[in-house]
């Protein structure tokens, strides 16, 4: 994906971290599991395949890919630019990580923040919101309004997520005043890409959210014309 002309400006890291236990857990079941099954065996399974698994290879992958996912750490594990993780397993990463990104926090305590915005997801959806791509604009929305992106925080600094979140709380709030709402959020809109901020941790959570979301839809007793 790195040499990939298409691809490499995003690798996807936050996603694969996410979907693989997903996909494995998925596989081992003849019948469909719910999103909060899912979610529950997933996470159990990250502990207990991780838990003997060194993270050296999990190091490396992180030193191949973009600046952004090397920024300095201090704290119970090594520094991924030092790379001497002999006596670290895997699951000793994600946890120590746990504390400060998103994406190691989900799979490590039952994919608590993506169940968050499936359910808020799907509550838009049986409200007579039947596009797809509303709820998905509407649950993103929610989430900047409720977490902060890990990126932004390693990138940027806890301010400015901070701020983006408080923003966005405030431009929630005037769901009675459309017109508000609209022009606040085209300010906000406005100022993300104009400074490149990259909201890519709540980014890789919605895409899952969407994913349970979709997945429930197309069973035989929920509403199949979600697109």
């Amino acid at each position: 994906m790195i040499s990939d002309n298409l691809i490499k400006t995003n690798t996807c890291l936050g996603y694969s971290i996410l979907t693989i236990p997903i996909i494995y857990v998925a596989k081992r079941y003849d019948d469909p599991l719910s999103p909060d099954e899912l979610a529950k065996k997933a996470s159990e399974l990250v502990f207990s395949a991780t838990s003997n698994e060194s993270a050296e290879g999990f190091y490396k992958a992180l030193q191949m890919l973009n600046k952004s996912y090397m920024s300095k750490y201090v704290g119970g594990i090594p520094d991924v630019s030092l790379g001497a993780v002999d006596n670290y397993s895997l699951l000793d990463v994600l946890i120590e990580s746990s504390f400060w990104d998103l994406i190691a926090y989900e799979v490590t305590h039952q994919y608590e923040v993506t169940l968050n915005a499936y359910r808020y997801m799907d509550e838009v959806f049986k409200g007579g919101q039947p596009n797809i791509l509303e709820c998905i604009s509407k649950t993103q929305y929610y989430l900047l309004s409720k977490y902060l992106d890990s990126e932004v925080v390693k990138s940027l600094g806890v301010g400015k997520a901070m701020f983006i979140k408080s923003y966005q709380k405030i431009i929630n709030s005037l769901r009675d005043f459309k017109e508000a709402q609209r022009r606040l959020g085209e300010l906000l809109d406005t100022y993300l890409r104009s400074n490149n901020v990259n909201l890519g941790t709540l980014a890789d959570i919605l895409a899952l959210a969407t994913s349970f979301t979709l997945l429930e839809h197309s069973k035989p007793n929920r509403v199949s014309d979600i697109c």
